[in-house]
């Protein structure tokens, strides 16, 4: 599908098993690449969420995806958004996102509303975003 400069929202699996912060499985992560380069050389800002659960020591955080993804596709422009504390500093931070970047927001199980189904908080991703993109099939 041809997809040229719009706001996209993926929803992406990066639940991959992690111990002592690194990534111990990059099956999931590698299987979005395609997707990932497909949206930059559209020209896209992409808002990738995802959640993760594991029981690494270091808590439940997608940081250790993000270091995986700044080593192994370099070329892609990926920033990390760590305080996902609302909904306002997400729209903050995706403004700076340049034509074909990337903001990888933590993991979203940390997001108020997010195991609600909170339908605010989707109508604010959705106003965001031209495009939704499910690539999260695990």
């Amino acid at each position: 599908m041809e997809i040229k400069n719009k706001n996209v929202f993926l929803r992406a699996d990066f639940n991959v098993p992690i111990k002592d912060a690194v990534v111990q499985d990059d099956y999931r992560i590698t299987s979005t690449l395609k997707t990932l380069r497909h949206l930059k050389t559209g020209g896209c800002r992409t808002i990738i969420v995802s959640h993760i659960e594991t029981k690494d020591a270091v808590g439940p955080t997608l940081s250790p995806v993000y270091l995986y993804l700044k080593e192994h596709a370099s070329d892609l422009d990926i920033t990390l958004l760590e305080d996902i504390s609302d909904i306002a500093k997400i729209g903050v931070a995706f403004e700076q996102v340049q034509q074909g970047g990337f903001l990888l927001l933590e993991n979203i199980r940390n997001l108020g509303g997010e195991k609600e189904n909170d339908v605010t908080l989707a109508k604010s991703f959705a106003d965001m975003v031209e495009v939704y993109i499910n690539d999260a099939f695990a």
